[in-house]
């Protein structure tokens, strides 16, 4: 079977089968390796420019987290509190146990230095583990410890614990808030000390 093409004037000829004619400027039909680059560029381009934009008007990145998220972290930083504060021996004299810092003297087997820190940044809103630089919370809103005897009664609330009574303070009292889209979320718990339960 044979092929045809109809020219303008009606007339049969047979047609070529074989490369098309390369086309006006000299060039084969088709796009070259840098027009495709261009287009693939283009395109990751308005990507990105429309992700971030998507980013910005669903504010997934403000740094505030869901109520689930707050609550795994609330969960997470009163358990490591706690088990800092269960194997503390005491408070540390040389630190500082104020309102919102806890400088808790633990055994040398729990840390080589002896001692752990539990402070909140206020300005950054975040809960911090000074012994090994562990970040327990962020967006804290409120971090408050109150210092408490072997009976749960007030040693200091508010205010910093004067150095001739760190030896009646026998556990704390932490109060946490953490925000939340849509809200806060809290707690507060005790806990003693090691050798120091009521």
């Amino acid at each position: 079977m044979t092929l045809v093409d109809r020219s303008a004037c009606g007339q049969r000829r047979p047609c070529r089968s074989g490369p098309l004619p390369p086309a006006r400027g000299g060039r084969t039909a088709g796009f070259t390796l840098v027009e495709l680059l261009i287009a693939v560029g283009l395109a990751a381009w308005l990507s990105a420019g429309a992700w971030a934009w998507v980013w910005a008007v669903t504010d997934v990145g403000d740094g505030v987290v869901d109520a689930t998220e707050a609550q795994t972290a609330l969960a997470y930083a009163r358990r490591v509190i706690m088990a800092d504060a269960r194997a503390a021996e005491g408070l540390a004299a040389d630190g500082v146990n104020d309102d919102a810092h806890v400088t808790l003297r633990v055994p040398v087997d729990y840390r080589p230095d002896g001692r752990v820190e539990i402070c909140w940044n206020r300005r950054r809103d975040t809960l911090w583990r000074v012994a090994s630089r562990c970040h327990l919370a962020g967006n804290v809103e409120w971090f408050d410890v109150d210092y408490v005897d072997g009976d749960g009664s007030s040693v200091v609330s508010g205010g910093t614990v004067p150095s001739e009574r760190l030896d009646e303070v026998s556990g704390l009292v932490v109060s946490l808030r953490i925000r939340a889209r849509g809200g806060v979320v809290e707690g507060r718990w005790p806990v003693w000390f090691s050798g120091g339960l009521p």
